[in-house]
């Protein structure tokens, strides 16, 4: 229901005024909240931050973004997996990138174009374990896309689904 909330009221926001933040200590934060759920579950835990990288954007709801896309990395990872979080300068211009990937071995003809629609759950046959209801992911798109006016994507390499954005 929170989250439900969460993306109504993303919404029915006009304009939102985008600031200067520091997108590594958030990145830094969130990650750091999760590595002991994280850690207790048998994960491997990567975190690679460049430090000091900051985006127009505003901190609550980039914060909002780290924590759904960190929370379905641990949701979805396989049994004694790894997950990864990495931010970095994007190759071109002042833009940052963000990957947060973990593996996944039954990924490779999965539709990732679904994944930021809204309710959707992959084969909810095998889904009944996890919590949710298919809305994180299209918060998060919400959020890039509308919000920050980034871009984010899925994809699936060397057995892991990584999801990438680029504000």
């Amino acid at each position: 229901i929170n989250q439900m909330v969460v993306l109504a009221r993303l919404e029915e926001q006009p304009d939102v005024t985008l600031v200067d933040v520091n997108f590594s200590e958030v990145v830094k934060k969130v990650a750091g909240n999760f590595k002991s759920v994280i850690e207790k579950a048998g994960k491997k835990y990567e975190i690679k931050l460049q430090e000091d990288i900051h985006v127009k954007a505003t901190e609550d709801e980039l914060y909002e973004l780290v924590s759904i896309l960190i929370d379905n990395a641990c949701k979805y990872c396989d049994e004694d997996g790894q997950i990864f979080v990495t931010l970095t300068k994007a190759k071109r211009g002042k833009r940052a990138r963000l990957t947060v990937a973990n593996s996944y071995a039954d990924g490779k003809n999965v539709d990732y174009s679904r994944f930021f629609d809204r309710f959707y759950r992959e084969d909810e046959s095998h889904n009944q374990k996890q919590p949710g209801y298919g809305i994180g992911l299209s918060m998060a798109q919400g959020i890039v896309v509308d919000q920050f006016r980034g871009s984010i994507r899925a994809d699936y390499k060397d057995g892991n689904i990584r999801f990438i954005v680029r504000i």
